[in-house]
């Protein structure tokens, strides 16, 4: 259906609430996501549970518009190229994260990669996450990969503040670069505890919070009892209070 005057369709607006999204398998080694969200569609997840699906329980993309309030996502387990996220966001989406429960993934809790418009000036972040907890995130089955609670890879406006990122393999907080521009990352009230050594050849293998080739600010957190380093900092900009 199109809209006369414009050609373009209206946005789909959708709420999910007091659902379970389960047991999504994998297709030819790929997809098997729970929910995707994608193509500026608008979209309140609450009080779901998105449980042992493959690649991304979550996938927010494509300038769409979430909230995801007071929900578990879990289980979530990894596709053909070892590859998982609990909440996968990328290109440009409206993220906010408040009061989950992201546990017991693959290889990443909250997988942030490549968010940020060509030319975008707007000051709003892209990823806003408070008060959820990140935890028991694994590292995928043949362990040459680091895990991560929190991962973001080139990823512009990213704001996490008030949660808990505990028992996490590889690194409680992975903010990196694969291009020239890096991460842009910011948070407050953090805990980031107990981030485990899984042996891989990574500089970071076990820290806490690991910033590399980015610009992030912390403050008032609390790093404790992580299995290599606390804080790691390698070729970015990064200050902790």
């Amino acid at each position: 259906w199109r809209r006369r005057a414009t050609g373009h369709a209206p946005p789909t607006e959708v709420s999910v609430l007091r659902s379970v999204v389960e047991g999504t398998q994998l297709d030819a080694g790929v997809r098997g996501n729970g929910i995707v969200v994608r193509e500026g569609a608008n979209v309140m997840i609450s009080r779901t549970a998105v449980v042992d699906n493959h690649s991304e329980g979550l996938h927010l993309a494509d300038g769409s518009t979430v909230s995801v309030m007071e929900s578990v996502v879990s289980g979530t387990q990894t596709d053909v190229a070892d590859f998982a996220a609990g909440v996968f966001v990328s290109q440009a989406p409206r993220v906010v994260l408040e009061r989950n429960a992201i546990v017991g993934n693959m290889q990443s809790g909250v997988f942030v990669g490549v968010v940020c418009e060509s030319g975008a000036a707007d000051p709003l972040e892209y990823l806003t996450a408070r008060g959820n907890l990140v935890a028991s995130t694994r590292a995928a089955s043949d362990a040459t990969t680091s895990g991560g609670g929190v991962v973001a890879v080139d990823a512009c406006r990213v704001r996490f503040d008030d949660n808990a990122i505990v028992d996490n393999d590889g690194t409680g907080v992975f903010v990196g670069a694969d291009t020239v521009g890096g991460s842009v990352f910011s948070g407050a009230g953090n805990l980031v505890e107990a981030t485990r050594v899984i042996a891989v050849d990574s500089s970071a293998d076990g820290t806490g919070v690991a910033l590399m080739g980015s610009t992030a600010s912390l403050s008032d957190t609390a790093v404790l009892d992580n299995g290599a380093y606390g804080v790691f900092v390698g070729g970015g900009t990064g200050t902790e209070e």
